[in-house]
Formats: C-alpha cells, sequence, structure tokens
C-alpha cells in the first residue's frame, strides 16, 4: 500500500510542479483541471512506454516516475509562465494562420476517422474485436 502512495505522490507531485509552476493559470478551476489532466497523462503515458518496450514491472515504473518527477523539477525550478485563457488570447490565437492550419488538419483527420469507423464497422469478431 505504501508503494501505491508513493507512485502516486510522485505522479502528484510533477503534475503540481507542472502545473502550479510552470503554466500558472489565472483561473482556479483552469488549474485544477490542468492538474488532474497532467495526472492521467503522466499514468497512462509511463504505463504505455513501458508496455512498448516490454519492461512493465513496478521497480521500472517508480524509476521511470522518479526520473520524470527530477527532470520537472529541475525544469520547473526557474522558469515561469503565465496562461490567460481569455477571449482576448482566444483572438489571437484566430488569427495565428499556423495554429488554424494544424487545428483544422487535425479536425479533417479526427472527423473523417470517426466517420469511416462509423460507417463501416467491422464484419465479423476477431482477436482484434476490441479496437
Amino acid at each position: 500500500m505504501a508503494i501505491l502512495y508513493f507512485i502516486n505522490l510522485t505522479v502528484g507531485a510533477s503534475a503540481f510542479l507542472l502545473t502550479y509552476r510552470a503554466l500558472n493559470f489565472k483561473n482556479r478551476i483552469d488549474s485544477i483541471i490542468t492538474f488532474f489532466l497532467l495526472f492521467f497523462c503522466q499514468v497512462v503515458a509511463t504505463e504505455l512506454i513501458l508496455g512498448i518496450i516490454s519492461g512493465l514491472y513496478l521497480l521500472n515504473l517508480i524509476a521511470l516516475n522518479v526520473i520524470i518527477l527530477a527532470a520537472v523539477f529541475f525544469i520547473t525550478r526557474k522558469n515561469k509562465f503565465t496562461f490567460d485563457l481569455s477571449v482576448s488570447g482566444i483572438r489571437i490565437g484566430l488569427r495565428n494562420k499556423v495554429l488554424l492550419l494544424l487545428f483544422s488538419a487535425l479536425c479533417v483527420f479526427s472527423l473523417s476517422k470517426l466517420a469511416i469507423n462509423l460507417v463501416n464497422p467491422p464484419f465479423g469478431w476477431d482477436n482484434l474485436n476490441y479496437h
């Protein structure tokens, strides 16, 4: 049980450092949402990375999370950024042509994949029925 608390503490500490030191949102709700998203993303990413390289063991998971915490600590030690998610920030983002192109390409790809998968489901059950 102590190992569970230790792993969650290291992941939570790195998410906290990224949220409140590096990103430093002005709105408290944005900070809370960002904290939980970063926490969940780090849990999923570390397990996926270790699973891909066939190293998903408890000791490797602890070591990777401690390494990520140390890297985040050293990166966020001096750097502070402020993000403003107000309407004026969105207007500036809408004027940026590169961001609009990337966002539209992502939307087109996602919507086309969604439409193809909804229209053409798999014809039968096989070993990959969860895809």
